[in-house]
């Protein structure tokens, strides 16, 4: 099974029920390869004052008019963020730091139940490396592992002329794969 920039427009809890019914599903050693918006890296970026990361998106509406970290938290929690004000988002990543934010804000997304807010389009839950690991894990996949863009199990996905497939933004996401 093959997912692309697709869970991030799951609430957590949408997202995990998916994720377990790839693993009902999938036959005996069969492969699950999955890449979402790598969250980590945008905060990375954000810290490091690295504006280059952001060019891809930062002249496109309505992008162009966020600050960095309301840009960031819309990639996440992006049923909420308009929520809060620019020094409220600002007050609460200085206080708590990276994770204790995502996972706040990741809570107020998965709870938020306003279907005006949760179309289809909005991201509504965070992945990195650990998180995606330990949700993997816990569902019950095995040889559960971080990739790079052109490596993995399955060499129909991984194949460097195979332009359909995992060319969605590598550079600001993350490849991942499971095994049942």
């Amino acid at each position: 099974v093959y997912t692309s920039h697709c869970i991030e427009h799951l609430t957590d809890d949408n997202a995990k029920h998916v994720i377990r019914e790839v693993y009902r599903v999938l036959k005996k050693d069969g492969i699950f390869r999955i890449i979402v918006p790598d969250i980590s890296k945008y905060f990375e970026a954000y810290d490091n004052k690295d504006l280059n990361f952001f060019n891809w998106i930062r002249n496109k509406m309505p992008y162009s008019y966020d600050s960095w970290l309301r840009f960031i938290t819309r990639e996440f929690a992006g049923n909420i963020v308009d929520d809060f004000s620019d020094d409220q988002l600002i007050k609460k990543y200085k206080k708590i730091g990276t994770q204790k934010y995502c996972e706040e804000f990741g809570k107020l997304s998965n709870e938020n139940r306003d279907n005006n807010k949760n179309i289809p389009d909005v991201h509504k839950s965070y992945w990195d490396a650990n998180r995606m690991d330990e949700i993997l894990k816990k569902i019950g996949f095995k040889n559960v592992s971080k990739k790079n863009q052109f490596e993995g199990g399955i060499s129909y996905f991984v194949n460097k002329s195979n332009l359909m497939f995992n060319n969605t933004r590598p550079n600001i996401s993350l490849f991942y794969e499971g095994s049942k």
